[in-house]
């Protein structure tokens, strides 16, 4: 709904797709994350989860520091702009 609504991009439509996914599928079948576990050399299922979940987080994280920083730097370049305007308007 908020794809079709135009708040969200079509990549992050996909990225939360795909965390909702794989969330079904550990909740539904607990084994197949034991399995992978396993494979990657970790003891238990929910460890892997864990380890992904703080991952992502760390990485949503960075995204919005950067999204912010971008942010900031607008607010920053509009402020001078309109400090200028000012400026010129009091000497004419």
């Amino acid at each position: 709904m908020q794809f079709k609504g135009g708040s969200i991009r079509f990549g992050a439509l996909l990225f939360w797709l795909s965390i909702w996914i794989v969330a079904i599928v550990a909740i539904f079948y607990p084994e197949e994350t034991t399995r992978i576990a396993r494979m990657l050399g970790i003891g238990r299922g929910v460890d892997i989860i864990v380890y992904l979940s703080i991952a992502i987080l760390f990485y949503l994280v960075f995204r919005l520091n950067v999204y912010l920083e971008d942010i900031r730097t607008q607010i920053s370049q509009l402020i001078r702009e309109v400090s200028l305007k000012q400026v010129k308007k009091g000497k004419k």
